[in-house]
Formats: C-alpha cells, sequence, structure tokens
C-alpha cells in the first residue's frame, strides 16, 4: 500500500478498459472482414467523386492510423476541409463512398476520427455526437477515414473580399475615433482592448492577406477550424468588427433575418435551422471566443499569422500548486497519471510550497517554493501565486506555452492549444462581470473597487494556457492584487463573503480575482474557452478535462467528494445504473483505473 491505502483489486480492470473505449471501439460484429490490401483503398478512391457528387470540393478514401489532413495532401494535393465533415458523416454517404449498399453501419458510435470504416470488424461507423468534432488530424489504427477536401485557401479568400471593404471602413472609423481623443492616449481603441494591434496594423494585416475570414461547420469552434483550414491561428480581436449584420449578410447574402437581442461566446454566427444571423449584443459581458462553440451554430472565423511569423513553439509545460499533505498526494499522483494516459503532450511539474522535499519528489517531476507565512495571515491561497512566480523566476521554463491547472483536475483527453503571446485562453469561471440585471452584482463590486482604470475584465478560472513571457508579468502583480483584496477585507460588505447573498466566496475565492484584475491591469485579454466539465453539472463528456471540484451524487443515496479522507480508493464499485457521460467517465473508468499502477 502506499500513503496508507489498503489496496483491494476489484476484479473488474477489463471492464474498465472497455468503459473507457464503450461508445467507440468497444463492440464487435460477427462479419469481421480482417485486414484489406492498401491497393484496396487506391481503388475506391478512382471513381469516388462520381458516386459522392459533393456539393463544394472533394472527398478522398485514406489508409489505417492516416490522418485526413495528410490524406487529402496524397490523394488530391489539397486540405482537409473540416466545413466538409458534415456532408459525409451519414451512412449513406460511407456507403456510396465504399461502393457497397450492404456494409453493415452504425450511427451510435462517436470519436474525431469519424466517419469511418473499421476495418477489423467490417463496418462504417458516423460520428453521432458533434462534441468529438470531426478533426483533420485525428487518425487511429483501425479507421479508414473518409475526408473532405478543398482548396482552403480560395474559400477563405472569397469569403475575405466579400467583406473587406466593410471591415476597412470600420478601422477608418476607429482610426479617426482615435485621432478625435487626441491627448487621451491611455484609453485604447477596441482592437487593442481585445488584445488586438493597433488599428494601423490591422488594417495593413487585412491589406496584406495576414488575416482571412473562414466559415465554420457547425458545432465546430473558430479555433480548430483555422488550424486545419490554413494552419494559422484565430484572432478574436477581429470579432470586434465582423459582430454586425451588415458584415454577416454579407457572408450569408441567402439569410436576411438578423437576431441582434440575444448574446453569447460562440456570436456572431448562422443558426441555419432558424434561418437567422445571430450577432452578439453583450460583448462587454459575454466576450466572442475563438475556442466556443454550439451545435446549431455556424461562426465566422478570423484566421490570421503575426507580422513577423508566430511568437509560440508547440511546446507546452503543465503545472498546479500543492502543499505537502495527504489530501493532495493521492490527487497529484493521479493527475500525473491521467495527463499520461490522455497523451497530453510536454512537461507536468509540481510547484510544492514547502519548506523543504518530501517523498514524492522521485516520483512526481517537483518544484519546492518557499511557503506563505500563516503566521502573518490565515489564507492558503497565497502559495498559488507565489509558486507560480518562484517557479518562472529560478526554474525559467523554456516551453512556450504554460499549461495553469489545478491538481483535481482529471485529463480526458491531450489540452494541447497553442496561444500567441498576449493572448492567453482560460476557462470560463462560476461568475460574470456583467452590468445588467439580474446579474449577481458581487463581482462588479469587487471590479470596481479593486481594478481601477482597466478597460476589460475577464471571468476565468483554470484551466489557464498562458505564453511563458505573459505568465512571468502577471505572476508578481497577481500576489499583489490579492494581498490588496485581503488587505481590505475588514471593509468587505457580507455578501461578498456570505454564500446566502452570493457565490463569490471572496474569502477563498480573492486569489482568482487577483490573477483577472493582474492580467486586465497589463492589458492581457484571455480568449474564453469552455475546455474543462464539472460533474454533476454537465452531463456531456465534451471537453478534453474533467475538474471534480465539488460533491456529486453517484446513486443509491450515496455522493462522492474529493475532500472525504477515503475519497481515493472509495468510488464506489460497481456503480449504480442511470449515471450521465461525465459520471462514468470519472468515476466508472478515471477513478478506479490507477489503482493496480499507483497502489
Amino acid at each position: 500500500s502506499i500513503l496508507g491505502f489498503v489496496y483491494v483489486l476489484h476484479g473488474e480492470q477489463a471492464e474498465v478498459a472497455r468503459l473507457m473505449a464503450e461508445g467507440v471501439r468497444s463492440q464487435s460484429v460477427s462479419h469481421s472482414k480482417g485486414p484489406v490490401s492498401s491497393s484496396f483503398y487506391e481503388g475506391l478512391n478512382r471513381d469516388l467523386q462520381a458516386r459522392l457528387k459533393m456539393t463544394e470540393g472533394k472527398a478522398a478514401i485514406g489508409m489505417p492510423s492516416e490522418s485526413c489532413s495528410a490524406t487529402c495532401a496524397r490523394v488530391h494535393n489539397l486540405v482537409c476541409s473540416p466545413r466538409g465533415f458534415n456532408e459525409l458523416n451519414s451512412c449513406v454517404a460511407l456507403r456510396r463512398a465504399f461502393a457497397d449498399a450492404s456494409i453493415p453501419c452504425s450511427e451510435t458510435f462517436f470519436g474525431t476520427d469519424l466517419p469511418a470504416l473499421q476495418p477489423s470488424t467490417g463496418s462504417l461507423l458516423t460520428n453521432s455526437k458533434l462534441e468529438y468534432t470531426s478533426g483533420c488530424e485525428a487518425a487511429y489504427s483501425d479507421s479508414v477515414r473518409l475526408c473532405p477536401c478543398n482548396t482552403a485557401q480560395q474559400a477563405s479568400t472569397d469569403v475575405t473580399m466579400k467583406i473587406k471593404p466593410t471591415v476597412i471602413r470600420a478601422l477608418v472609423r476607429m482610426r479617426s475615433q482615435k485621432d478625435a481623443r487626441g491627448s487621451d492616449l491611455d484609453v485604447p481603441d477596441p482592437l487593442q482592448a481585445g488584445g488586438g494591434p493597433p488599428v494601423e496594423e490591422a488594417i495593413e494585416d487585412l491589406e496584406s492577406g495576414r488575416v482571412q475570414f473562414v466559415t465554420a461547420s457547425a458545432g465546430v469552434n473558430c479555433y480548430d477550424t483555422c488550424r486545419s483550414d490554413s494552419e494559422t491561428l484565430c484572432q478574436r480581436h477581429w470579432f470586434e468588427l465582423i459582430n454586425t449584420c451588415d458584415v454577416m449578410k454579407a457572408v450569408f447574402p441567402e439569410f436576411d433575418k438578423c437576431e441582434t437581442g440575444i448574446f453569447g461566446r460562440d456570436l456572431p454566427a448562422l443558426r441555419r435551422s432558424t434561418k437567422e444571423i445571430l450577432v452578439n449584443s453583450d460583448t462587454w459581458a459575454y466576450s466572442s471566443s475563438c475556442g466556443n462553440k454550439h451545435e446549431l451554430t455556424e461562426r465566422l472565423c478570423p484566421c490570421g499569422r503575426r507580422k513577423g511569423g508566430s511568437s509560440t513553439s508547440e511546446t507546452w509545460h503543465t503545472v498546479f500548486n500543492v502543499q505537502a499533505t495527504r489530501y493532495f498526494e493521492w490527487q497529484v499522483r493521479y493527475s500525473y497519471f491521467w495527463k499520461a494516459k490522455a497523451g497530453h503532450k510536454g512537461a507536468m511539474t509540481r510547484l510544492l510550497s514547502a519548506s523543504q522535499a518530501d517523498h514524492l519528489m522521485s516520483e512526481i517531476p517537483t518544484h519546492v517554493a518557499p511557503p506563505w507565512d500563516m503566521s502573518k495571515e490565515s489564507y492558503l491561497a497565497y502559495n498559488k501565486p507565489l509558486a507560480v512566480d518562484h517557479w518562472m523566476q529560478k526554474f525559467r521554463p523554456k516551453e512556450d506555452n504554460i499549461m495553469i491547472i489545478d491538481p483535481d483536475c482529471m485529463f480526458i483527453r491531450p489540452a494541447n492549444f497553442v496561444v500567441e503571446k498576449g493572448r492567453p485562453i482560460a476557462q470560463q469561471a462560476f461568475y460574470y462581470f456583467s452590468k445588467n440585471p439580474p446579474a449577481d452584482p458581487v463581482p462588479m463590486q469587487i471590479y470596481e473597487k479593486f481594478c481601477k482604470g482597466c478597460t476589460f475584465v475577464d471571468p476565468i478560472a483554470v484551466p489557464i494556457i498562458i505564453h511563458r513571457d505573459d505568465i512571468a508579468k502577471i505572476a508578481p502583480l497577481w500576489f499583489q492584487k490579492t494581498h490588496e483584496i485581503r488587505k481590505d477585507i475588514a471593509n468587505w460588505p457580507s455578501a461578498w463573503k456570505d454564500s446566502k447573498q452570493s457565490k463569490v466566496g471572496l474569502d477563498w475565492t480573492a486569489e482568482m480575482f487577483g490573477y483577472v484584475f493582474a492580467a486586465a491591469q497589463l492589458g492581457i485579454r484571455h480568449d474564453i474557452w469552455d475546455f474543462q466539465v464539472v460533474p454533476p453539472v454537465h452531463k456531456t463528456q465534451f471537453a478534453p478535462i474533467i475538474h471534480y471540484h465539488v460533491e456529486f451524487p453517484v446513486g443509491n443515496d450515496q455522493k462522492w467528494f474529493k475532500q472525504k479522507e477515503d475519497a481515493a480508493w472509495s468510488a464506489p464499485w460497481p456503480l449504480p445504473s442511470g449515471l450521465d457521460e461525465v459520471g462514468l467517465s470519472t468515476h466508472y473508468a478515471y477513478i478506479h483505473l490507477p489503482f493496480p499502477v499507483l497502489h
């Protein structure tokens, strides 16, 4: 045993492994066809276009373990176009593509490598869940993919030319307004407030072709659209300019109705089911995001490259802060296990706030940081900004993309997103900064007192992915802002810490607000994503991370909570029936899976 835990093997580890794959690869059928020669797939490609008659672009059939990006380049010398997956994701299209109307086809599976043929079973599989977006880069050894290919550059050029005059006019107006302000140079224009360049440089970006506008498929976010279509990054500062009925109607001229009374981070977009264009009516509280998506909306995405090229390498380093306690120990060991199991790239380091090393140093990569002196003030969360700042100064990470998580974050899939300097991404927090009722007024009250002069504020929490140069700037101010909030505790209104009046709970969350205000004062704006789920709030596993920080029921009047003394080994087994997908992912597989390895 480890940590004093008595390990009892449940005997269902094979069942756990099966359940982890269920819905994607666990079933088999009796008519398995076995391996097929490469010449068979090549032959299918010869008259594939005649069989499918796609409305846009071409299709291609790949090889086992080959991504659609590689397939499109090899077969047609084109790029994979994510918009085309919707047209191919049906049993009708798959049977036509593989030239056999009798092939069994299942519409109950899901995966980013679907639609495809599964050679081991001879079955065709469609992708049944939009939250598992079919991706150009996905590949699987038992998957022969049906791929949409297109000349993405031409498609994006056509869209860009439609809206370029309108966007240029908006930029010129913005420049005139800036000139009219004269000496008021401390007030940034909307582009810079969104993390973008000055107006003059933005005009140059548009004229030079460094930015292109691309339409996304329904249920696909702009980050994936830009990366897949042209290997660019979504540039969120352009949303301020394209969030108008005029721009959207230029892109979708066949739709006249434009709804201006709703808001959402996946807007502006087209909702084809209601034949409506939707623009974001509250960009201050719900700023448009590169990472958000909705199964019913087709987004207009700004895809671009920085002048002079990208400042970010595709390297990652994940960190979290803990103390040397039994409570954190199992979370640390499990988190490290899940990260490796999910295939999340890059190093992971435990930032240990302690006066000396502990017994996990040989097992878990660790940086020891001086702990906060609790005799000065009893607030343990000071350790987080202090540890991050100490690590940045002493360790000096070489990786560009720094991911900050909590130890109770469980990797289900890789979350290796790339960020540019000055453009981090982060999870939407449990609160909002909104000027409109009936929103909770407490976050705005805290903002108005402790972030004077800020032109924006982001309601964010971990996970955060940020360029190392940005977190190096934020970390020291993060602690200072947290301390500024805490030292004013005698003047806090009761609602700031009373959970019956507001869910903010500033007596613990001051560190969260400290980070938010530090970033805002430095002018570093975050793109707000949903890349974690929280049981029992979420019922489907649409994100790469599960954050299991709250208590939740597991059936038969039982509950599971990480803070219970026996949490690491007391997840009920077997679980009652009727659990949602997140509950199954958390307990049926991932809580039990590390047992035979770590105990």
